[in-house]
Order: C-alpha cells, then sequence, then structure tokens
C-alpha cells in the first residue's frame, strides 16, 4: 500500500493547481460517504456527529450537514437561522438532551 501511496504523491506533484484542488475534493467528498457500520449496514455521518459530539451540545440544538456542525441555538429556529447564515442548504436539526432531562413523547 506504501507504494500505491508514493506513486500517488509523485504523481500528484506534477499536476497543476487547478488538477490538485479537484482532486483534493474529490479527496474530501469520498470521506464524508456513508461510513459502514460493521455488520449493521450504514450509518450517515450525521448521525455520528451526532453520537460523537453529543456531551458537548446537550440541551441544545444542533444543525449538521455531511457531518459538520453548521449551527447551534437554544431553539430549532435559532439552528437554522446560523446554520443558513453559514450557508447551509438542508442540515439536519436535532435536539440533544441533557442527560438529567426526562424527554416525553406522543401524539
Amino acid at each position: 500500500m506504501q507504494a500505491v501511496l508514493d506513486e500517488i504523491i509523485e504523481k500528484t506533484a506534477r499536476i497543476s493547481d487547478d488538477d490538485r484542488d479537484k482532486l483534493i475534493q474529490i479527496l474530501q467528498e469520498q470521506k464524508r460517504k456513508i461510513k459502514p457500520n460493521g455488520k449493521k449496514g450504514f450509518v450517515h455521518p450525521n448521525t455520528l456527529w451526532v453520537k460523537e459530539h453529543h456531551a458537548e451540545y446537550q440541551g441544545r440544538y444542533v444543525a449538521v450537514e455531511d457531518g459538520k456542525l453548521v449551527g447551534t441555538g437554544k431553539n430549532f429556529p435559532e439552528a437554522l437561522a446560523e446554520a443558513k447564515k453559514n450557508g447551509s442548504e438542508k442540515p439536519m436539526i436535532t435536539y440533544l438532551p441533557r442527560d438529567d432531562e426526562e424527554l416525553r413523547g406522543g401524539w
């Protein structure tokens, strides 16, 4: 595998800056794609972000897009407004409950 990586590095040193930027963009897009979750199938990057950062944002609404935080707020509209201000078009917005909070659901 190291030989392949060395060859890629050598070849990218010879391409134009524009082509190198395109390559970087492609590699970043590949990295953001849905990640495998063992035998359970696939987990969306937004879900992984929420799982990894829940403790940091307890009691707040978070807006996440492509596995990256794009906004937060005390309520849904605040999180959405910040996400839009940051250029997000369709973020996932969810509330991250505090550990001591009792949640109730229903219709």
